[in-house]
């Protein structure tokens, strides 16, 4: 498959942004919250919160994949 344009896709983009939310979230609770949160927890955390994101997000209408040559 390929793309119709260079521009991530909204599911990307939903996916990095609630990656980069959940962590500087983590950030903030190990800092001002002071719970030790270990990192493979951290990373478990972010990573379940990106895929929820990025599988609920519908895809805008010129998130079109084109079939390429096979």
């Amino acid at each position: 498959m390929i793309q119709s344009s260079p521009a991530p896709t909204t599911k990307t983009l939903a996916a990095g942004i609630a990656g980069a939310v959940t962590m500087i979230v983590v950030w903030t609770v190990k800092t001002w919250g002071k719970v030790d949160i270990p990192p493979e927890i951290a990373v478990a955390i972010s990573t379940v919160i990106s895929f929820a994101a990025s599988y609920l997000t519908p895809p805008r209408e010129s998130d079109i994949l084109i079939r390429g040559p096979e």
